[in-house]
């Protein structure tokens, strides 16, 4: 904490207030600013500033930034945000009033938690994963004589008073605390760190902000645009991005995998023979409906492509029996025991509120007349046991609720789930590599297929692409058909 008078200000940048809709968490609105740490000698603040280059169809009060005082702040926690690449950081006041989810979408929640450490009195909550209570530090009383002059503290203007003069500026401090009421705090995930703590001793931090944007503004478009000097006239054109195109191959979708054909497949004691065959025939057309749940279960991992048929069903009995084990595990916990194992709770109310909002559209799930929600329900929670270590993610619903539709059978459904988290946990994991390659892969792509819409993303700060998060995340689970989505996954299983 630096004496009275020193004014000290860190700041992080696209860091974007996420609105979370109560009814459908999935459909957020990302509105992008920069976030601000400062410390005048006399209080931390924390400072959100949104950037002037809104969506026009945000409110008035969406559109506004929030300035948060440390002394009223009762703790935050930082969480992976729903169906976001990204880490959530909320802030919780001690009015019970909220802010957030802020993403630090170019790194930086680390850092943030970090710096905010150096500054405050911040401590990990041994109750609740990834909550930090915050206090502010004990101000030292500097005896008179150590007292900077009045007017040099009354010029130190601040950060919710000044006005720059335009629009933008004006809005600075102004209060997020409806958007704090109106929108849920879920979520978990982390990205590198991206600090920039050059700020001049005697500047304010509106003209500091007002300069930052102004430049960032100004080296965004001479990197896209290039202007001459035409008698007075300014003509202004885009770089040009020549990208050559290969020619597109002509492919045809073969015929789906049929039961003869996997009939024939088998060897006398069941063992498939030459599955690279089987797997082409997929890859090319899929499996018919009816031979999904057969084929489901060596695709994923389940069933063993070597075993011989009575081998694959002594698995079958081995690992239904594990499955009823670690279910009554959690079955026969007591309320009182569970209310100690913070842990598990949490996760099996995250579970509690995700179910009952899985694809009620379809008959599978459209009530639970069938028991199917409820099945939904015990698999995920025994999953969350099962792998203590990893848990359960939103969006790991969406996954097992078309492997159960397929599948059908609790035991082996969860198996299958299982072998498909396997090859999926990285996407959901902290560090969000696997997500972080696809999304650079897809990008290439667009490069080669589409360079105009590349060089927009770019033009537009959205290369990394968070639109379609979503669709890599679940393997576009919420965008396609059962059918669709079904013929999507069979060829990269």
């Amino acid at each position: 904490m630096n004496g009275a008078g020193n004014s000290d200000c860190r700041k992080w940048e696209d860091v974007y207030l996420m609105l979370i809709s109560n009814q459908n968490p999935a459909e957020s609105i990302p509105i992008k600013g920069t976030l601000f740490l400062t410390d005048d000698g006399t209080k931390v603040g924390i400072h959100w500033v949104p950037h002037h280059d809104q969506d026009s169809s945000l409110s008035e009060e969406d559109r506004k930034g929030c300035e948060i005082d440390v002394r009223n702040m009762d703790f935050l926690i930082i969480r992976k945000t729903p169906f976001s690449p990204c880490r959530g950081v909320y802030l919780s006041l001690k009015s019970n009033a909220t802010y957030g989810p802020f993403e630090f979408r170019s790194g930086g929640s680390s850092s943030f938690l970090q710096n905010l450490s150096s500054l405050a009195d911040v401590r990990k909550c041994d109750d609740f994963e990834n909550r930090y209570s915050v206090r502010p530090r004990p101000q030292i009383n500097f005896q008179s004589n150590y007292h900077l002059p009045q007017h040099y503290v009354q010029n130190k203007r601040q950060f919710s008073s000044g006005v720059v003069g335009t629009p933008f500026s004006n809005q600075l401090g102004a209060s997020l605390r409806n958007i704090g009421l109106h929108f849920n705090t879920f979520a978990q995930s982390i990205l590198s760190p991206n600090l920039d703590e050059n700020v001049a001793p005697d500047g304010t931090i509106e003209e500091y902000l007002t300069k930052g944007i102004a430049e960032d503004r100004q080296r965004i478009e001479s990197t896209h645009l290039r202007t001459t000097d035409e008698g007075g006239f300014a003509v202004v054109e885009r770089r040009p991005n020549p990208i050559y195109l290969p020619p597109l191959p002509n492919v045809h979708r073969s015929l789906p995998l049929n039961m003869n054909q996997w009939k024939k497949s088998l060897d006398p004691e069941g063992r498939v023979n030459r599955p690279e065959s089987l797997r082409e025939i997929i890859f090319n057309g899929g499996i018919e409906k009816d031979l999904r749940p057969i084929v489901w279960k060596y695709l994923l991992g389940y069933y063993q492509w070597t075993y011989t048929e009575e081998e694959n069903e002594r698995l079958r009995v081995e690992k239904s029996r594990e499955y009823h084990t670690l279910k009554a595990f959690w079955k026969s916990m007591s309320p009182d025991r569970e209310a100690r194992f913070t842990l598990f709770r949490d996760r099996k109310c995250f579970i509690d509120k995700d179910v009952p909002r899985t694809d009620r559209k379809t008959d599978f799930y459209s009530d639970d007349n069938r028991g199917n929600l409820t099945r939904l329900s015990d698999i995920l929670i025994t999953y969350a046991i099962y792998n203590m270590d990893f848990g359960y993610f939103q969006g790991m619903n969406d996954l097992l609720a078309l492997i159960l539709y397929v599948v059908k059978d609790e035991e082996d459904s969860f198996w299958c789930f299982v072998g498909l988290m396997n090859r999926l946990e990285s996407n959901f994991d902290g560090e969000l590599n696997a997500v972080r390659e696809q999304f650079n892969q897809l990008f290439s792509l667009i490069e080669i297929v589409d360079p105009a819409f590349s060089e927009y993303l770019e033009m537009k700060s959205a290369k990394e692409m968070p639109f379609c998060f979503r669709w890599l995340l679940i393997h576009f689970k919420r965008e396609f058909s059962y059918n669709d989505t079904m013929v999507l996954w069979e060829p990269s299983t």
